[in-house]
């Protein structure tokens, strides 16, 4: 994507992400074969194959037939292209046929570094995708933690604040009645903005490991429709 795009980020309503983050999570399935990574791994290994089978191939004899066909003319003047008996040119046509057989004896072992080569490549490509396996297990896995994480941290905050705007109140109520001063009034105002923005953050948060999970299915794609 080029830098100089720009995004267009659906609006969200806050409620519906509380909603969403308050309700079952949802993981969805996970599937290494969704990543094009592994994609690529598996894409890399099939034309390995490939390579290895042609490597084996010249193992075996081969034999190849082909033919030819030509029409030739002849003259000590030029009038080659000239028709009816006015012509000199004397033409004759010529045809051959070859059948080649071609059977390895021995070629220095060379076939054989190639083909051993091949399944050295193979078994590193393998244990590529085993370590992209894990990674990619290890990633989800981490998603799906940090969510279930966020979603206690919501729900804590969403706790505190209740008590600050309790505490908020009751010291509005006070102060008109004369029974606390400004500075507790400001400070309790403070800690009720505060927790208010520590939701907000946390509301945040959940919503990014939401999209890293959607990242380690692979599904980024479902969020352009």
């Amino acid at each position: 994507m080029p830098l100089e795009t720009k995004l267009e980020l659906p609006p969200v309503e806050l409620s519906e992400l509380e909603k969403k983050a308050a309700g079952q999570i949802d993981y969805g399935n996970f599937s290494v074969d969704n990543r094009i990574e592994y994609k690529l791994l598996k894409k890399q290994e099939e034309l390995q194959q490939f390579q290895k089978k042609a490597y084996q191939a010249e193992y075996y004899p081969s034999l190849s037939l082909s033919a030819n066909y030509s029409y030739n003319g002849m003259s000590d003047k030029f009038d080659v292209y000239k028709g009816g008996s006015s012509t000199t040119a004397f033409w004759y046509d010529m045809a051959a046929i070859s059948l080649k057989l071609r059977i390895p004896i021995f070629d220095g072992y060379a076939r054989r570094s190639k083909v051993n080569q091949a399944n050295v490549t193979l078994r590193q490509i393998g244990r590529m995708q085993e370590d992209t396996k894990l990674q990619l297990g290890s990633a989800y896995e981490n998603a799906k933690l940090s969510m279930a994480n966020n979603l206690s941290t919501i729900q804590t905050q969403k706790e505190n604040v209740q008590l600050a705007d309790e505490v908020y109140n009751t010291t509005q109520s006070n102060y008109n009645l004369g029974l606390a001063n400004l500075t507790d009034l400001l400070n309790a105002e403070t800690s009720l903005t505060e927790a208010q923005n520590s939701y907000n953050q946390a509301l945040l948060e959940y919503k990014l490991a939401e999209l890293e999970l959607i990242k380690s299915n692979g599904n980024l794609k479902t969020l352009l429709n």
